[in-house]
């Protein structure tokens, strides 16, 4: 046996983070964004308010397309 020990004895933290437990995992930025800012309860009435400018933009739009002959004039 060497006086380094065998390659079976690691170093405490050496798999984990400082005291033994693992490191937290972090989140890209597109999990983080979605956590903070769309999931979050703070930001939830400004979020209902542009899901419901965006529903009426687009079925304005669908309602365009599909009846834009009885909307158009005709002379």
């Amino acid at each position: 046996m060497s006086s380094q020990g065998s390659y079976l004895s690691a170093q405490k933290g050496f798999l984990s983070g400082p005291g033994g437990r693992p490191a937290e995992p972090k989140q890209n930025f597109l999990l983080r964004f979605i956590n903070t800012q769309i999931l979050a309860p703070e930001h939830r009435a400004g979020n209902i308010s542009i899901a419901w400018g965006v529903s009426v933009f687009v079925a304005g739009i669908v309602a365009a397309r599909n009846f834009g002959d009885l909307i158009t004039p005709v002379f």
